[in-house]
């Protein structure tokens, strides 16, 4: 790599205009000498991201020296091809490495069990090792772009940075631990926060893997998502880190400008909120409960979610994960004790976790509308029912209202409408 960038970021609250995009782009490709370079970006869960068009701006400005994308899958299913194709229309399909979470996976670095237990304050915890994909430190490549949005995130606080990488491309041992020591530390005071104890870890992380692997490239962007998607990005940081120089200097500032703009702080909380699930992004609970994660803030006790799923039809992204969701449901600490009970605990950390993030500990009720899955599974799984919100879930006309451009709003009766319930947080402090 040459001495860095003579900029290093763009921020502008009203929107970087795209010629302003495409250059800054362009600039990072005549400041770097690299010919085997790596793309790691969101998957399609996040199409919101505009990460696709970001990806595919790199290629045309890096030409050939781009050798691969790696979609940053985590545990979910792998992209489809018209996924692909939709997403990351410059890339050829030889070009795509689809992670596998539980192979083709190398071992870089643990952090013992009493480092862990320090940094999050909590006793009985596990070492947390670190698993990345193999393609990271065989020597395929001499840079790794890593292309992450920055929004609310109920693992680790704010996405994007060395979550895009430890975790998106991570093992199953790291998911496993990284999202169980959040869950434990408390969704409530994850979500929205840039310095949570998993993210100093997950830095760490990138610290032992810069070890074996070439450089990485952070691009970490913000999106403010009430705005036009021409003028949605509104920041973008360019940071390398190295070996020598592994912390990423543009996260924080980043993280602040993904607070300002993508947490909403509204007067009261709602004794009623409406989440709808976009079908081609929404395809499992695992997924789906973003709307349980970003609105929990939101909602009063004895309060009500109603989540609008249509495209719903299964619970993980993981068949192990799905058969023991199926299994346990969504019910807190009666779920996790069960599972200790069963012996199955240590071995499906992740899919304790996803419990926990889930759960309402009875504070309010979620009442479930997905007719993929139907209300045997529904009810089983610990969600509500309600018979008539399912059949207008079935309905495709009835639905068009929700196929909206409006992030939220508050309907003639007091009730909160939340359209896309992925893209950021809301928050109230009091009833």
């Amino acid at each position: 790599m040459k001495d860095g960038f003579s900029i290093s970021k763009i921020s502008k609250l009203a929107g970087i205009e795209s010629d302003d995009l495409s250059g800054f782009l362009s600039e990072l490709a005549t400041s770097t000498s690299a010919k085997r370079i790596a793309i790691v970006a969101p998957d399609y869960s996040r199409l919101a991201s505009q990460s696709g068009m970001i990806a595919n701006l790199l290629m045309s400005h890096f030409g050939d020296r781009i050798a691969a994308i790696l979609p940053a899958l985590g545990t979910h299913v792998a992209m489809s091809d018209e996924e692909k194709r939709e997403m990351f229309s410059s890339f050829a399909s030889n070009q795509f490495i689809d992670h596998d979470f539980q192979n083709g996976i190398r071992h870089i670095g643990t952090i013992p069990k009493g480092e862990v237990e320090e940094a999050t304050q909590i006793k009985d915890l596990y070492e947390l090792p670190f698993f990345v994909n193999s393609h990271l430190v065989d020597g395929s490549f001499d840079l790794i772009i890593s292309v992450g949005q920055l929004l609310p995130h109920e693992v680790i606080g704010i996405s994007g940075g060395s979550k895009n990488i430890l975790v998106g491309l991570g093992g199953r041992p790291t998911i496993e631990v990284s999202h169980y020591i959040s869950a434990l530390w408390g969704i409530e005071k994850t979500l929205g926060n840039p310095d949570t104890p998993l993210r100093r870890l997950l830095n760490r992380g990138v610290e032992m893997l810069l070890q074996s692997s070439p450089a990485i490239l952070f691009l970490n962007t913000v999106l403010n998502p009430n705005h036009p998607a021409e003028k949605r990005i509104v920041h973008i940081g360019a940071s390398l880190v190295t070996k020598e120089q592994p912390f990423d200097t543009t996260f924080a500032e980043a993280a602040a400008v993904a607070v300002e703009t993508n947490i909403f702080n509204l007067k009261t909380k709602f004794d009623e909120v409406i989440a709808y699930l976009e079908p081609k992004i929404y395809r499992s609970t695992w997924i789906g409960n973003k709307a349980i994660y970003r609105s929990r803030l939101l909602i009063a006790d004895n309060g009500k979610l109603r989540i609008m799923a249509p495209g719903i039809d299964r619970f993980g992204e993981d068949p192990t994960i799905d058969t023991i969701l199926r299994r346990y449901g969504y019910r807190g600490l009666e779920s996790i004790e069960e599972m200790k009970r069963d012996g199955t605990l240590d071995g499906n950390l992740a899919a304790a976790a996803h419990i926990l993030h889930s759960s309402t500990f009875d504070r309010f009720t979620v009442e479930y509308a997905a007719p993929k899955l139907g209300r045997r599974e529904v009810e089983a799984s610990g969600f509500l029912y309600d018979p008539e919100l399912d059949q207008q879930v079935s309905s495709q006309e009835s639905l068009s209202e929700y196929d909206s451009d409006l992030l939220f709003e508050v309907d003639d009766i007091g009730r909160l409408h939340i359209y896309h319930p992925g893209v950021a947080l809301w928050k109230a402090e009091s009833k």
